[in-house]
């Protein structure tokens, strides 16, 4: 729960974002908590624009993923997958 009211902080339309992509950014947050997350600008901006792979590439392009590699590429499928839904 303080994972996705972290999320609800970060991300103003919260509600009208798709679940799986809700999904993603609370498990996002669980790591990272809500400042870390906050920190990812360029994702947040694409999540705004509906723009999924590119949120899902800009995911990629951060020192949590080449951290958690295997953690980050789970989750940047599951955005991916976004496009085709």
């Amino acid at each position: 729960k303080k994972a996705m009211s972290g999320c609800m902080h970060i991300y103003d339309r919260w509600e009208e974002l798709p679940k799986e992509l809700q999904q993603v950014l609370i498990k996002m947050a669980v790591q990272l908590g809500q400042r870390g997350l906050s920190r990812f600008k360029n994702i947040k901006s694409a999540i705004e624009r509906k723009e999924w792979v590119e949120a899902g590439v800009e995911m990629m392009d951060s020192r949590w993923a080449k951290q958690t590699p295997n953690r980050a590429s789970r989750l940047q499928q599951r955005m991916l997958a976004l496009e085709y839904t």
